[in-house]
């Protein structure tokens, strides 16, 4: 999976994630208050920096484990074709 489909799973992610939550908190009054008196600017306002600081969170967290996953995985498949070094000496 190329880099930018990660991303693009993680978007997808934050944006059901924080979607949802904005909904229950805006829509979860209903029957108990009329609907015009729902107040939905101060949860919108959380939602959408919620959404670009989880995706720029996520986003970094998915370029780490990328990263890392990658450097393993050459390591793993040149010790498997023995092809890597021994770093560490054992008495």
């Amino acid at each position: 999976m190329t880099f930018q489909e990660k991303i693009a799973w993680v978007s997808g992610l934050v944006t059901l994630v924080v979607a949802s939550w904005y909904a229950w908190v805006v829509a979860g009054p209903i029957g108990e208050v009329p609907v015009e008196a729902i107040a939905y600017q101060r949860p919108l306002l959380i939602a959408v920096g919620a959404m670009i600081g989880l995706t720029i969170l996520g986003t970094i967290a998915t370029a780490i484990g990328t990263a890392i996953g990658g450097a393993i995985g050459v390591a793993i498949r040149a010790e498997v074709r023995g092809e890597a070094q021994a770093d560490v000496v054992v008495d």
